[in-house]
């Protein structure tokens, strides 16, 4: 039961890490960027040409799958 109980606190520890870790790295990131509307106009005919086609299926679908 101890080996359980520590792992269950590693993890919790690892979790809570990571997500620590991810929030800290958006806020550097957001506080450090900086909009550039010249370059953004030169990339929106391309944006207008690139497309994803296919089909998507509910989620219950995968559920009842299994």
């Amino acid at each position: 039961m101890k080996v359980v109980f520590q792992a269950f606190i590693g993890s919790i520890i690892l979790h809570v890490f990571y997500f620590v870790s991810t929030m800290i790295v958006g806020s550097i990131k957001t506080s450090q960027y900086k909009p550039g509307i010249e370059n953004a106009w030169g990339q929106a005919e391309t944006l207008q040409n690139e497309g994803v086609f296919g089909k998507v299926i509910s989620p219950s679908v995968y559920l009842v799958s299994l």
